[in-house]
């Protein structure tokens, strides 16, 4: 029983509070890892190298490794169109540079516009479901909402296509300068189509050319600009 789970971990950190004892227990229970305090939660993770430890999760967190991925540490809501998640590609990036077994443990999820993230998150919060929303940069963020915003100061697109990596990135493996192209090709025409024309031009899959160039974007990013983000993340799983 979950209540019953959870009240035996705590008879056991009280045992070895009160006795000096030192207890190493095996468990796969989320009731039971919430009882423990988080310095004495040790994930193991079987790789090709050998065994790993991991340190400090939360028990959903834990948990969402253990069924991998099937039950979500976390659900995230971004600003995107579920055909065009250029946001949800940024975020992926930011995670998987900063921390891996984070990204398996959260779920990515494309809602729409920033009303509907924040509608949504609310909604989320009050079916008392870990939850958090990140809004593009152009928009403001509500900490005590769980609602954050990505690095920089504009939309997504705007973002990678003024980015000096990504510039200098399309120019040498794609052979196009994205100055000239956005006054050539871009003019009036709506920010969420410009990696389509993009990507007509250079002959690829619009989803793999976001990709590519979200991961370049990233790569440029401060150390500052994406850790703030994760931990604000992380922080958010623990509600």
């Amino acid at each position: 029983h979950p209540s019953a789970q959870y009240k035996f971990g705590c008879y056991l950190v009280d045992v070895s509070l009160r006795k000096g004892h030192q207890i190493l227990i095996s468990t796969h229970s989320e009731s039971l890892l919430s009882a423990l305090p988080s310095q004495s939660r040790i994930y193991l993770e079987k790789t090709q190298q050998g065994i790993q430890t991991i340190q400090g999760l939360t028990p959903s967190q834990a948990h969402s490794l253990m069924t991998e991925g099937h039950k979500k540490a976390l659900y995230i809501l971004v600003e995107d169109e579920e055909i065009k998640p250029v946001a949800k590609f940024i975020l992926k990036e930011i995670i998987r540079k900063i921390d891996r077994n984070f990204l398996e443990s959260v779920g990515i999820y494309s809602v729409g516009s920033c009303e509907s993230v924040k509608n949504a998150v609310r909604a989320f919060k009050d079916a008392d479901m870990p939850v958090a929303g990140v809004l593009d940069a152009d928009q403001s963020p509500i900490p005590k909402e769980n609602i954050f915003t990505l690095p920089g100061s504009q939309c997504p697109e705007k973002e990678l296509f003024t980015n000096h990596a990504v510039k200098n990135h399309i120019q040498s493996r794609h052979g196009i300068n994205i100055d000239d192209f956005a006054a050539s090709v871009l003019v009036d025409v709506d920010h969420h189509k410009w990696f389509e024309k993009l990507a007509q031009r250079t002959s690829m899959n619009e989803s793999a050319l976001i990709s590519e160039v979200s991961t370049v974007f990233v790569g440029s990013l401060s150390e500052l600009d994406t850790s703030t983000l994760i931990e604000q993340l992380k922080q958010a799983s623990y509600k």
